[in-house]
C-alpha cells in the first residue's frame, strides 16, 4: 500500500490500486468430499465457504444462510417426533 502507508477513505481511494490494498478475509476452503461437521465449523466463523474439488480448484460457494437453513431442518424434525 501507498500513499504513506495510510488509511483508505472515501476520499483518497482512487489514489489506491486495488492490488496494493491487503484482503480482510481469509476464508478458508472445504474440500467437496469434506464431512458436513467441516462445513459447519467453518461456517461458524465465515459468512461463506468456498468449495474445492480433489485438485483445489474452486467449484463454488456455500453461504451461512444455507448452512442454518439445513440444520433447522433437523431442529424442526426432531421438534416434530417429540409431539
Amino acid at each position: 500500500m501507498k500513499e504513506s502507508e495510510g488509511k483508505v477513505t472515501f476520499e483518497n481511494a482512487s489514489k489506491f490500486l486495488l492490488k496494493d490494498l491487503p484482503l480482510r478475509m481469509n476464508n478458508r476452503p472445504v474440500s467437496i468430499d469434506a464431512d458436513m461437521e467441516d462445513l459447519i465449523n467453518l461456517a461458524k466463523v465465515q459468512n461463506f465457504v468456498p468449495v474445492v474439488d480433489d485438485m483445489n480448484r474452486f467449484i463454488g460457494i456455500v453461504r451461512r444462510s444455507q448452512v442454518i437453513e439445513y440444520c433447522e431442518k433437523f431442529v424442526s424434525k426432531q421438534s416434530q417426533e417429540s409431539l
